[in-house]
């Protein structure tokens, strides 16, 4: 939006009844209105700043360790990232990178025959070790609400 500033025609030394204006946001001189280097230079960091956290807003880029409270800026130490080591790392089960890509695990289709054997085949097969007849295996099912 331009800005305009009306200027009364007695002013004007032209005779005729105009109505003249000049540009507001270039100034008078028509030049540029300089910012502070300061200014301009933390506002280019923090522009940075706000690209890269969009960019990858799952990668935490500086951990607040600070909170304003009532106008007053108060640092809580227990709020600074704090890596805990071991000493010796032979025993340690954990791997120190763990790729964000993972193997795809191919499982075969989940079908009537699969669930049933996953549920029922173990204590089938028990049973018909110790001896137990069909009939008391198909009980058994039938008991179970199979």
């Amino acid at each position: 939006m331009q800005c305009t500033r009306l200027i009364p025609s007695f002013l004007i030394s032209n005779k005729s009844q105009t109505i003249r204006t000049i540009n507001v946001a270039m100034g008078p001189l028509r030049s540029r209105q300089k910012i502070a280097f300061k200014t301009r230079y933390h506002w280019m960091l923090d522009l940075k700043k706000s690209k890269a956290r969009a960019k990858y807003p799952w990668i935490p880029r500086e951990p607040t360790t600070s909170m304003e409270i009532y106008g007053q800026k108060i640092i809580f130490p227990e709020m600074y990232l704090d890596f805990i080591v071991p000493n010796n790392l032979d025993k340690c089960e954990l791997k120190p990178y763990v790729s964000w890509q993972s193997k795809l695990i191919e499982e075969e289709p989940l079908t009537a025959e699969v669930l049933f054997n996953n549920r029922y085949s173990q204590k089938i097969t028990e049973m018909f070790k110790n001896g137990a007849s069909n009939e008391e295996i198909m009980e058994y099912l039938k008991n179970t609400n199979c």
